[in-house]
């Protein structure tokens, strides 16, 4: 249903990248879904880095509040990584959301190449960014991230 009278129902409410979400939105998909719609969400908490528009991974607290509880199926087979960044990221992954649950991902790749980290300065940052010919995305996901996450000490990894 729209809100302007006319009523077409729908049982079933997708809704991808679930992580993307803002407060507004996650009104919206409540709104839409108070005459018992079944609801599904795909998304990562982890993955949350699109702060800076609004978007708040606390939406999937405030979505399970609302529906009650709900069935959360956790996917935990990665293929795209190695063990080594798998474990790299679960270091950091593990201090934002403990109070989440457990985070396990198991890969399916051999090893690869060792992580290694670099404590830099930001202006050593920048020009590693700069000189290493980081690619524009990543360089911009990495600084919204860190503006996201400002109050976590980290570090840049090579």
């Amino acid at each position: 249903a729209t809100g302007r009278g006319d009523k077409r129902p729908f049982h079933y409410l997708l809704v991808d990248e679930f992580q993307d979400i803002n407060p507004i939105q996650l009104q919206l998909l409540l709104a839409w879904s108070q005459d018992n719609q079944q609801i599904f969400v795909i998304g990562d908490p982890d993955q949350a880095i699109y702060g800076f528009r609004g978007a708040d991974s606390a939406c999937f607290d405030k979505l399970a509040t609302a529906v009650g509880e709900p069935r959360c199926i956790r996917l935990t087979e990665n293929y795209r990584c190695t063990p080594e960044i798998l474990q790299c990221a679960s270091s950091v992954i593990v201090k934002q959301s403990l109070a989440q649950g457990e985070r396990l991902l198991h890969a399916h790749r051999s090893n690869g190449t060792a992580v290694q980290v670099l404590t830099v300065d930001k202006k050593e940052a920048t020009r590693i960014l700069k000189e290493e010919k980081v690619s524009l995305r990543a360089a911009y996901l990495l600084s919204h991230f860190l503006h996201a996450h400002k109050n976590m000490p980290f570090e840049f990894l090579d």
